[in-house]
C-alpha cells in the first residue's frame, strides 16, 4: 500500500527572493505522525518536489540542475531489520537560479512511502533554515524559529515572526539583518552592517566594520565590535557595548556612538573616542579609554569616564560622576536633586565641576576620609601636619595638602565653575 502527503504553500509559509546566478540551499521540515499506535515502515526514498520560479510564479522553467534529497528522522527497529519514520524529515534543495532577481517558492512537497497497514498519517511543513550563496541574497523567514545564513556578498536577511538566528557571513559584505518579532540573535560578523532586532529581547553583534545596531522594543543586548559603530537601544532595559571583542584577536577599537533611549540601560564604550547617551531612565555609562562624552539624560544615572579627559553631563535626576584619571569636566543640572562627584586620586588630574549646588550636591574625596582632614578656605590657614582640604573662594579651586607642609604633597583636585560657597558639609567624610 502507498500513502502520500501533499504539503502546500500555506503550511510552508515562506517566500524567498534569490539573486541572479546564485546558489540557494534551503530546508523544508516534514513531520510524519503515526495515528493509532506504533506502525513501522521503510525509510522513504527521495520523493518529488515541485518548484515554481519567476516573478509571478508561473513563467520560466525549473532551474537546472536541481538536487532533491531526504535525510534524518529515522532509527532502527529493535530487531535491526527495518527502519521506521520517527518525527521530522529534512528536504534539502540546491540549484542554480538564472535570470535576475526572482521569486522562489516551495509550493508542493509530495512524499510517497510504503506501509504494511493502511493507518492514517498527516504531514506538516515549514521552512527551518536557509543558506545563501555567492551572490547578494534576500532571504526572508516567516512564522517559526528560522536559521538564515547570508553566506557571501551583501545580503538582506529578514527573520519576521519567531525566535530567529540571522548570520551575515564571513566575507565582509554589507549586510542588513532584520529580526522582526520574537527573541532574535543577529550576528553580522565582518563588513559595514545594519542590524535591527525588532520587537522582543534581541541580541545583536556587529563584529568588524562600522556597524549600525538598533534594538527597538524589548530588553536587548547590542555589541558593536571593532570599528566606528552606532548603537541605539530603543525601548526596554538594554545593555550596549561599543567594543566587546577578545583582546587576543588583535582588532582595532573604534569611535562609537551609543544611545540608550528609554529604559534603564547599561552602556559600555570600550576603547576609542566614544559618545554615550543614556536617554531617559536610570542608566549606567562606562567609557573606558580615550576622551569620551557621556550624557546621562533624565533619571538617576551613574557615569564613569575612566581614562582620558572626559566630558560627563548628568541632566535631571540624582547623578553620580566619576571621571577617574584625566582632567574631566562634569555638568550637573540645577534641579535641586543631589548629585555626587567622585574626584581623582591626588596627582591624577584636576577635574572641572559646572553648576554645583552648595548645600545639596556632594563631593567625594576618598583619601580625606577617616584621617582627620581639616577644611579651610585659604592656603595660608594651613598649619602643622595632617591632611588639609583647601577651597579658594576667589578662584573656585579645590585642592589638598596631604602633609600640611605643601612640600611635594599639594595637589589641585577640582575647579568649581561659578565659585559656589563651598563648606566642609559639602565634602563627604569631613
Amino acid at each position: 500500500m502507498s500513502v502520500s502527503w501533499n504539503v502546500g504553500i500555506s503550511s510552508l509559509g515562506l517566500t524567498e527572493y534569490v539573486d541572479s546566478n546564485d546558489v540557494l540551499t534551503r530546508w523544508a521540515l516534514l513531520q510524519l505522525t503515526v495515528e493509532g499506535g506504533y506502525d513501522p515502515f521503510p525509510v522513504p526514498a527521495p520523493g518529488s518536489v515541485q518548484v515554481i520560479w519567476g516573478s509571478n510564479g508561473v513563467d520560466g522553467t525549473e532551474p537546472d540542475p536541481m538536487l532533491y534529497a531526504f535525510s534524518g528522522g529515522t532509527r532502527l527497529l529493535p530487531d535491526g531489520g527495518r527502519y521506521y519514520a520517527d518525527g521530522f524529515y529534512t528536504v534539502r534543495i540546491t540549484g542554480e537560479f538564472p535570470g535576475g532577481l526572482q521569486v522562489l517558492r516551495l509550493v508542493d512537497l509530495f512524499v510517497t512511502v510504503s506501509s504494511d497497514t493502511g493507518v492514517e498519517r498527516t504531514g506538516t511543513g515549514r521552512i527551518d533554515g536557509m543558506v545563501g550563496g555567492s551572490g547578494g541574497d534576500t532571504l526572508m523567514g516567516a512564522g517559526g524559529d528560522d536559521y538564515i545564513d547570508g553566506a557571501e556578498r551583501s545580503d538582506l536577511l529578514v527573520g519576521s515572526n519567531g525566535n530567529d538566528t540571522l548570520f551575515g557571513g564571513l566575507d565582509g559584505g554589507l549586510d542588513t539583518l532584520l529580526g522582526g518579532a520574537g527573541n532574535d540573535l543577529l550576528d553580522a560578523y565582518d563588513g559595514h552592517d545594519h542590524l535591527s532586532g525588532g520587537t522582543g529581547n534581541d541580541s545583536a553583534h556587529g563584529g568588524a566594520g562600522n556597524d549600525g545596531l538598533l534594538g527597538q522594543d524589548g530588553d536587548d543586548l547590542l555589541e558593536g565590535g571593532s570599528g566606528d559603530d552606532r548603537l541605539v537601544g530603543g525601548l526596554g532595559n538594554d545593555m550596549l557595548y561599543g567594543d566587546h571583542v577578545s583582546p587576543f584577536l588583535g582588532v582595532t577599537y573604534g569611535n562609537d556612538t551609543i544611545l540608550g533611549n528609554e529604559g534603564n540601560d547599561a552602556l559600555y564604550g570600550g576603547e576609542g573616542f566614544d559618545k554615550l547617551d543614556g536617554g531617559a531612565g536610570d542608566d549606567y555609562l562606562w567609557a573606558d579609554e580615550d576622551d569620551d562624552t557621556l550624557i546621562g539624560g533624565d533619571g538617576n544615572d551613574t557615569m564613569h569616564g575612566r581614562e582620558g579627559h572626559d566630558r560627563l553631563t548628568g541632566g535631571a535626576g540624582s547623578d553620580a560622576f566619576n571621571g577617574e584619571s584625566g582632567n574631566d569636566t562634569f555638568y550637573s543640572d540645577l534641579d535641586g536633586r543631589q548629585d555626587l562627584f567622585y574626584l581623582n586620586d591626588p596627582g591624577a588630574g584636576a577635574d572641572h565641576i559646572a553648576r554645583f549646588e552648595a548645600g545639596i550636591d556632594k563631593i567625594d574625596m576618598w583619601f580625606a576620609k577617616g584621617v582627620g582632614a581639616t577644611f579651610v578656605t585659604s592656603a595660608s590657614a594651613v598649619a602643622g601636619g595632617g591632611v588639609w582640604v583647601i577651597y579658594d573662594r576667589a578662584s573656585g579651586m579645590l585642592s589638598v595638602d596631604m602633609n600640611g607642609t605643601g612640600a611635594g604633597e599639594s595637589y589641585d583636585m577640582a575647579l568649581l565653575y561659578g565659585r559656589p560657597t563651598l563648606t566642609a558639609a559639602d565634602i563627604m567624610g569631613l
